[in-house]
């Protein structure tokens, strides 16, 4: 005989089925006054909230359920599903562990568990789970598509290839997957591949945002600069907020000398470098030359050691508007940067400072309308102590009789790019006879570290020298500099000493492309590789130019 839930239950049924959500939910709230505990009734009133997008209110409903021992495998799932919502990691794994051991087959219970151990960056355990699932479902193209993020996550870029491809043999309409494949791809340096992945996606939905904006990455990255640009352009009519790709094209445009679309790109680098720009909120950001006038101005550093070095050199032409300026940089930098002139230098400032105006240094080009192949770029622009330089000669023992040689073979392994501007010292053997070397980087791997131990001609510096002053004092008593793209090469390009800057095939914007030299530093020179990888014909063409001061010498 039917119960007075069952015939409640069997109406809100009915009533579901025919569309009629407000009365269904109008009949559960009712029967639940009477009937508080029940479960069933807690279930269909918690999925009416989620599907009204009332998420907070099935959360409630669920939890006061969730201990249960009627309680549905869906109700568990998702319960834990409106935890992952909400970034309640914990709250979410318990919630699909308890889904398995009551439901042990279940392929939701096992998919969404994974799915929440990879919110945790838990990748290994979160790669078992997707097994079990797969094993459940081996059809699944999500499965196989999450256990190519999950192995993309952990650098393991083979085998995130494989399983997108498997994702997509079983569902070939799956875009999603055919984009991480190629990134993944991409990854792996199989360019090509990376853009036929691409193109697939574009060949289904040829108005697929991801598609484009990585297809321009790739296309930089194969060094077709314009073709990038083109794709960037596509992603923006698509979709004119994406700050992304407003980001990547403007270091296209920086590269090609497109200065002042690049700088209004430049201005998106919160998205693409993760940069703070507001910092400072309480203090007005200046966004007009004319605001700086006769103002207190605070300009902030906001990225990497070498970013500061090379764009403090605008500070001066904020003097021409007869404003104050505090120059706010690492404690590092703080004394180097105090040669500077023009303004304040300052590793912090005080709650009762006071300005009128703030912006970060990396925003000064587009406020001036900076062009740096129309104005005079001056260097040096920086300066150290002749008696300090004279110190370290006698600390390091300079022979001024030989060619002597600041050197840097890598920079923080923090810095995003690293791999890409890092070479072995090995790779530099052949140029090793040709003077006597101090290496001036603070890190050294462990591989750097073994062959230093076995070269007299090599002397490290690292443990030596504490603040950037320390630095600039020995580059000063060196004949030249050899350095990849770090905070080293523009402190010698700043200070106006001879560089041998080792870039790699696609290098940074400001570098610019296929010229020897920069606009940056008027004494550095700029040796490229001839393909990407190739450090050997880099070091070859620093090579050529050491001998030329060996002559001299």
């Amino acid at each position: 005989m039917a119960t007075n839930i069952d015939k409640v239950l069997k109406l809100v049924d009915m009533l579901l089925r025919s569309g009629k959500l407000l009365r269904a939910k109008k009949v559960l709230l009712e029967n639940l006054q009477t009937y508080p505990r029940n479960t069933k009734l807690t279930e269909l009133l918690a999925s009416i909230y989620v599907v009204e997008g009332d998420s907070d209110g099935a959360l409630e409903l669920l939890k006061a359920v969730s201990n249960s021992p009627d309680i549905s495998l869906e109700s568990y799932c998702d319960l834990g599903l409106l935890f992952l919502k909400k970034e309640e990691l914990d709250e979410a794994l318990y919630c699909f562990e308890k889904a398995i051991e009551k439901f042990k087959e279940s392929f939701e219970a096992h998919f969404y568990f994974a799915l929440a151990l990879a919110g945790k960056k838990q990748y290994q355990q979160a790669v078992q789970q997707f097994m079990v699932a797969r094993e459940l479902n081996p059809l699944s193209a999500e499965v196989h598509y999450n256990l190519g993020r999950a192995y993309d996550a952990m650098d393991r870029f083979l085998e995130a290839c494989n399983y997108y491809k498997a994702s997509i043999d079983l569902d070939p309409s799956f875009n999603k997957a055919r984009v991480n494949l190629g990134l993944a791809l991409h990854q792996l340096g199989k360019f090509q591949d990376a853009l036929d992945a691409y193109k697939a996606a574009l060949d289904i939905d040829a108005n697929f945002h991801d598609a484009w904006l990585n297809m321009g990455t790739t296309l930089h990255e194969m060094h077709q600069m314009e073709d990038a640009l083109k794709a960037y352009d596509q992603a923006l009519k698509i979709n004119p907020n994406s700050e992304i790709a407003r980001w990547n094209r403007a270091q296209i445009d920086l590269t090609l000398g497109n200065f002042e679309r690049g700088w209004d790109g430049y201005e998106y680098r919160a998205y693409g470098l993760h940069s703070n720009l507001e910092k400072y909120p309480l203090i007005p950001k200046a966004k007009n030359i004319n605001d700086l006038i006769g103002k207190k101005i605070l300009v902030w550093h906001e990225q990497g050691y070498g970013d500061t070095i090379q764009f403090s050199r605008f500070i001066k032409k904020l003097g021409n508007l007869n404003c104050q300026v505090t120059l706010l940089v690492p404690p590092i930098l703080l004394s180097i940067m105090s040669s500077l002139g023009g303004c304040e230098v300052r590793s912090e400032i005080n709650e009762s400072d006071a300005f009128d105006y703030q912006l970060p240094l990396m925003s000064l080009p587009k406020l001036l309308s900076i062009d740096p192949t129309a104005c005079e770029m001056i260097t040096p622009y920086l300066n150290v102590d002749p008696m300090i330089v004279a110190q370290w000669v006698d600390k390091l023992n300079v022979d001024k009789n030989q060619v002597n040689i600041g050197l840097a073979v890598s920079g923080s392994a923090l810095h995003a790019k690293n791999s890409k501007r890092t070479i072995r010292l090995s790779d530099i053997e052949t140029i090793l006879p040709m003077g006597r070397f101090y290496l001036l980087q603070k890190e050294l791997n462990a591989v750097d570290k073994t062959y230093l131990n076995t070269r007299s001609e090599i002397v490290f510096c690292g443990e030596l020298v504490e603040n950037f002053q320390d630095t600039a004092a020995i580059l000063k008593s060196m004949d030249m500099v050899i350095s990849v793209d770090t905070s080293l090469a523009h402190l010698s390009g700043a200070l106006n000493i001879k560089t041998l800057l080792l870039l790699p095939w696609v290098a940074e914007w400001r570098w610019q492309e296929k010229n020897e030299s920069t606009v940056w530093y008027q004494n550095t020179i700029l040796c490229r590789q001839d393909a990407s990888g190739d450090w050997g014909s880099a070091v070859k063409k620093a090579e050529l130019s050491i001998s030329k001061v060996a002559l001299r010498s």
